[in-house]
């Protein structure tokens, strides 16, 4: 189990999945002005720790029951 560093009580996990064309793609949302903002009140109000993690999908599938 995850905990925080500041406090020893669990973290609650969420997820953001995002999708994206290519990786410059990820730098030009990265440098966008707005999403800095967004960025800096999410660390002082809601957040204590989170983690990004950037990567490529090799395969893709699913299944469907009917």
């Amino acid at each position: 189990m995850a905990y925080s560093k500041k406090e020893r009580k669990p973290l609650k996990k969420r997820w953001t999945l995002s999708y994206w064309r290519d990786v410059e793609s990820i730098k030009h949302w990265k440098d966008n002005l707005d999403h800095q903002k967004a960025q800096i009140k999410g660390q002082k109000t809601w957040y204590s720790q989170y983690k990004v993690r950037i990567a490529k999908v090799e395969r893709d599938y699913d299944f469907l029951k009917k």
